[in-house]
């Protein structure tokens, strides 16, 4: 069977379905899921966020296992002992995700990666994986236009 061919096929099927969510939570679910593997994989997971309280409209059900996906590529891609970052930031009304690591080898896209890839840009976002000058390897995702306009959100409240 051809593997290209069947990503290509699950493509159409991969739809949206946006719904507001807190990232803070949404970040701690992962964590608490995921804390414990990278535990016992001898690694240490850090979680750093720049997020208020914001609503973000996203798809909850495709995002949290691409987080859970890039974490886990990062456990399976250091050795022991090192550190992996998960931070989480607000830009304007897009959301910024990077999980860091200091990888082995050079990361090819795997099927779970391309899975993450194709989640990120059926929410019209970016996913990339960078060089990172401080720790090696990023796995990022960019989704723009996400976030309440905070500006908005304030001016609305004064008008009331």
């Amino acid at each position: 069977m051809d593997a290209q061919r069947d990503r290509d096929e699950l493509s159409p099927y991969l739809q949206i379905s946006p719904a507001p969510t807190i990232l803070k939570r949404l970040f701690r679910e992962v964590a608490s899921g995921l804390g414990g593997r990278a535990d016992l994989f001898g690694k240490v997971l850090i979680f750093s966020q720049d997020l208020d309280d914001r609503p973000c409209r996203i798809d909850k059900d495709l995002l949290k296992p691409v987080l859970e996906l890039m974490i886990d590529t990062a456990v399976k891609s250091c050795r022991r002992g090192i550190q992996i970052e998960v931070q989480g930031q607000a830009i304007g009304t897009a959301l910024e995700i990077m999980v860091c690591f200091e990888g082995l080898a050079d990361l090819k896209e795997t099927i779970g990666l391309d899975f993450c890839r194709r989640a990120i840009e059926a929410h019209g976002g970016l996913f990339r994986i960078d060089k990172n000058p401080r720790m090696g390897w990023a796995l990022a995702v960019t989704l723009p236009g996400v976030l309440e306009d905070s500006s908005a959100r304030s001016m609305l409240k004064r008008t009331v």
